[in-house]
Parts: structure tokens; sequence; C-alpha cells
């Protein structure tokens, strides 16, 4: 099988992000700090739960916070900021982690190179 006739995504990790989804719909809990990665792709889970006024649909999100309903519009704000902060936290420490080891690559004189996934560029993501 050549690059080519692969798909591009690994179907374990499809598989296991389901699992993490039907897992966190079970209990009612918002996620987006789950990243999965093999030794070929990666995968990202983010679900939000049903008193959430922010869902997952298809490729985008849909926003849907009832006027009447305060309590609901604050917790789901609330989970929305609290899932960008930690994952800019697991973003630093990965980074961080990162830059070390590449370091210690360029110390021993070999050479790293990363390419994102379909243009993704984190040093400009904001």
């Amino acid at each position: 099988m050549t690059p080519r006739d692969k798909p591009p995504y690994d179907p374990r990790l499809k598989v296991i992000a389901e699992d993490i989804k039907r897992v966190l719909r079970k209990h009612g809990v918002a996620a987006a700090a789950i990243a999965l990665a093999s030794d070929t792709h990666s995968e990202f889970v983010l679900e939000f739960p049903p008193w959430c006024g922010v869902q997952c649909e298809g490729k985008g999100v849909r926003i849907k916070l009832p006027a009447k309903d305060q309590e609901r519009a604050e917790a789901s704000i609330w989970a929305l900021l609290a899932l960008r902060d930690l994952c800019l936290l697991n973003f630093n420490s990965l980074n961080n982690i990162g830059e070390q080891i590449k370091a210690e690559i360029e110390r021993q004189g070999g050479s790293f190179s990363h390419t994102a996934f379909h243009g993704f560029q984190p040093d400009e993501a904001s």
C-alpha cells in the first residue's frame, strides 16, 4: 500500500475517539483536551453534553443559548472557557517538552522537522 492509498486517518483512533465520546455522553461531561496520536495520525475529541448550549455538528459547532435560561447559558460559557484554558495549558506543556526534545536531538548533531496536519501552524494559532 502506498501513502496515497492510506486513509487520511487511523481507524483505531476513530474507534477510540467514539468510545471516549460515549463515556462523556453517559456522564454528561464536556471535553476538548483529549488528543490521540498513533505512529502515523492524530485525532482530537471535542464533545459537549446535551445541557450545554454548544453542540458539535459535522465539522463545526452550533451555539444555541436560550435567552430565558441564564443558568444554562452561564454553565455553557463556563464549560467552553474552562476547556479553552485547559487546552492552552496542555498546548504549552507539550510545546515545552517538544522544544526540549528538539534541542536535545540538535545538541547530539541530529535534526528534526515536523509538518503539522492540514496546514495548521501552531505558532500562528491564537
